[in-house]
């Protein structure tokens, strides 16, 4: 259970990191509570992707760097569901070469 809390953090923390959590933020009643929130569970993290940068780019940056699971997510998410075609062109790059994991290293 403590692992899936500190996962949970990591998931903020990049998000934060990667300045997701703004798009999240445009969809929610209460920001207020939402900004208090996030800023307890990561209170250090700073945002580090550029203002200027494109939204598709900063969720494939954060979907790498969460991992294999995030990746397959941000895949479907791409061939699935109807997303906007600014976001969908840079979600295509999760379909190129991943680096290799510890797993898919001990498969061949």
């Amino acid at each position: 259970m403590i692992a899936n809390f500190l996962f949970f953090l990591k998931i903020i923390r990049v998000f934060k990191k990667h300045n997701i959590l703004k798009l999240i933020e445009k969809n929610i009643r209460y920001k207020f509570l939402f900004k208090l929130f996030t800023y307890l569970l990561a209170p250090a993290t700073f945002n580090k992707s550029p203002k200027d940068m494109p939204d598709g780019i900063r969720i494939s940056s954060a979907l790498n760097e969460l991992g294999p699971s995030f990746i397959k997510l941000g895949q479907f998410w791409d061939a699935r569901l109807r997303c906007s075609v600014r976001i969908s062109q840079f979600l295509a790059g999760l379909w190129e070469k991943q680096p290799e994991t510890k797993l898919s290293k001990s498969w061949t």
